[in-house]
């Protein structure tokens, strides 16, 4: 029918139902590929996201592979892999122009394994993309309750990528890395789940914090549960309530 549409822009950015319009968690597991990605968590539009998977390493001389990846085209995309070195590794690429890696020195150990990645966008997050400029933020990569890497990300895509799809334990397609080729299937091991978070709280930032990193500013809250100001000191506290007082502290110093 005439005359033709030849708008893209403009219809892809219209707005559609789908069907977990309102859902910001999501949980994924191996065998879930070629999810479009225009339906995909969008990771850039909200506050920052938390990517966290479970993992059971059976051969740790050779785990390696892709964990979960969304894009790889000319829109870009990310990819939580593990290396041929066998450590783990958060890569983000805004379109073609730009490439961020943030990587651990610390190879993944025999067993069950809990991996996190945690981004959050600079003060005005998205809302700086209105106006030409490109979102920019910082992240952090954690393994079995250690932080093991960290990373400022200069230029964020504050939409999905259409271009490509979301895989679990592979990248299928155009790859987001140009250190592994497709479909860098994920060996050595079993992925159990992955959960992405596409708008946490500033409680579910402390707690990725204090749980996942086991707290990013450790030697100041054991200085202060340890002061002569203090009537518990931190070998009388238990686990919980430990985890409870670091989550108090960082979500203040987030209100800040």
């Amino acid at each position: 029918m005439y005359p033709i549409d030849d708008r893209f822009g403009g219809r892809v950015n219209q707005p559609r139902p789908t069907v977990w319009e309102d859902r910001t968690k999501f949980t994924f597991y191996p065998g879930a590929v070629f999810l479009p990605g225009d339906i995909a968590p969008n990771i850039g539009e909200n506050n920052g996201y938390i990517i966290t998977a479970d993992l059971n390493i059976t051969e740790p001389r050779q785990v390696k592979g892709v964990i979960l990846a969304s894009g790889g085209g000319d829109t870009g995309g990310y990819s939580l892999y593990v290396n041929k070195n066998q450590k783990l590794v958060f890569e983000y690429k805004y379109l073609n122009r730009k490439r961020t890696k943030i990587r651990s020195k610390e190879k993944l150990k025999n067993g069950l394994n809990q991996v996190s990645f945690s981004f959050k966008f600079d003060d005005e997050g998205p809302i700086q993309s209105k106006i030409n400029l490109k979102p920019t933020g910082s992240g952090d990569l954690c393994v079995n309750g250690k932080q093991v890497a960290s990373g400022d990300i200069p230029a964020i895509l504050d939409g999905n990528f259409m271009m490509d799809s979301q895989d679990v334990g592979m990248d299928m397609r155009f790859p987001v890395s140009k250190h592994y080729e497709p479909p860098f299937e994920f060996t050595g091991g079993e992925i159990k789940n992955v959960t992405i978070n596409i708008d946490p709280s500033k409680y579910e930032y402390a707690l990725a914090s204090a749980q996942y990193c086991g707290g990013l500013e450790t030697a100041p809250y054991e200085e202060e549960f340890t002061s002569s100001e203090q009537t518990t000191s931190v070998d009388k506290l238990s686990h919980g309530e430990l985890t409870d007082r670091i989550i108090q502290e960082i979500v203040e110093r987030l209100e800040k």
